[in-house]
């Protein structure tokens, strides 16, 4: 869907329509936000929010998208085949593992512990590598895999969010309002 027709939807829908209007926003004008943006000078913080890159993002960002979410289906998948195929059953603690790197990619717990476990397991990787421990590869290879393309369609959801409110006033308010988006001066 296009920015402008999202804009005509939610001009219907709210009853604000400009940033001056709007308490949260500390600006005058939305044209302020955008030359503070482009200058630089201004923060902009976005939620996760599910359906962005599907309302905003052009067709190939979607598809993207798409396998980066699946990522954690597939790597569940995997460690089925493989725990079969090489009827080692350890194997099967990937689904778990494919869980847990979804949730350690929630910001909050990326900002706590999320980010040293990230280093610590990708050390243990490396002994892993190290001593030829092909299920111990495995399982740390695929939860760092699929908590690296999780984080990676947090960042392209931010950025293509981003991208929708610096461009379009209606929709800066939306996600404002809703308290999915935040700005503010450096």
């Amino acid at each position: 869907m296009d920015v402008t027709q999202v804009e005509g939807k939610l001009r219907e829908s709210m009853k604000v329509h400009s940033v001056s209007e709007v308490d949260q926003i500390p600006f005058d004008s939305f044209e302020e936000i955008q030359d503070l943006y482009k200058q630089h000078k201004l923060i902009v913080k976005c939620a996760f929010v599910s359906n962005v890159v599907e309302a905003f993002g052009p067709k190939n960002l979607q598809v993207i998208y798409a396998i980066l979410l699946g990522s954690p289906t597939l790597a569940m998948i995997l460690s089925i085949i493989f725990a079969i195929y090489w009827s080692n059953y350890y194997l099967l603690i990937g689904i778990p593992l494919s869980l847990l790197s979804g949730f350690m990619t929630n910001p909050g717990i990326m900002r706590g512990i999320g980010t040293k476990s990230f280093y610590i397991l990708l050390i243990f990787l490396i002994v892993s590598l190290y001593n030829h421990n092909i299920t111990m590869i495995f399982l740390l290879g695929l939860y760092l895999i699929t908590n690296s393309l999780l984080i990676f369609s947090r960042k392209m959801n931010a950025s293509v969010m981003t991208k929708a409110i610096m461009s379009s006033e209606l929709v800066l308010l939306f996600y404002v309002l809703k308290g999915d988006a935040f700005v503010e001066r450096r």
